[in-house]
């Protein structure tokens, strides 16, 4: 009987391409079936996750200095294993951050054709993507904070917090 046996390139491919799947999904079709479970039980940066320890593990980190540059770059760049480690954590906070802004984007009904460049410079240049989202939220929408959704939904919780309590 043979095994299967996953070696960290073949994990990585396989992050990948869901990852990418999945970014493609939710900027064209942030709301449907799969991206709904996805996108909204963040399924994907969990299964990230559970590989990390199993990464980790083996690794020794006593000295890694991640204030160092030298030291990350020793790290990073000496140890596939831990370079896997970041990869994933990449993957799995763009995955948080592109979905929340798909589905904002969604909600506020910005154009898909604004939103591709936004989620791809979200994929590939993180924060930078974001700031871009920003600029078109404000520009088409005028909506100053990232997260008024929330700050509304915690008000109408605390209302009605307050409204039970009396």
């Amino acid at each position: 009987m043979k095994h299967l046996v996953i070696t960290m390139n073949l994990f990585l491919r396989i992050c990948f391409g869901m990852t990418l799947f999945t970014w493609i999904l939710f900027t064209y079709s942030p709301t449907s079936g799969y991206s709904r479970i996805t996108v909204g039980s963040a399924v994907l940066p969990f299964l990230f996750s559970l590989g990390i320890p199993l990464v980790i593990w083996k690794v020794d980190i006593r000295n890694l200095n991640i204030s160092s540059l030298e030291s990350l770059r020793t790290y990073l760049f000496g140890n596939d294993d831990i370079l896997l480690v970041f990869v994933l954590q990449y993957l799995a906070y763009g995955l948080l951050v592109g979905s929340w802004m798909a589905l904002d984007g969604a909600r506020l009904g910005i154009p898909s054709y604004l939103m591709v460049p936004c989620l791809a410079m979200t994929m590939y240049l993180g924060p930078f993507g974001v700031f871009i989202y920003a600029c078109v939220r404000y520009y088409l929408r005028g909506k100053v904070l990232l997260f008024d959704t929330l700050f509304e939904e915690a008000e109408r919780a605390e209302i009605r917090r307050k409204d039970r309590d009396v």
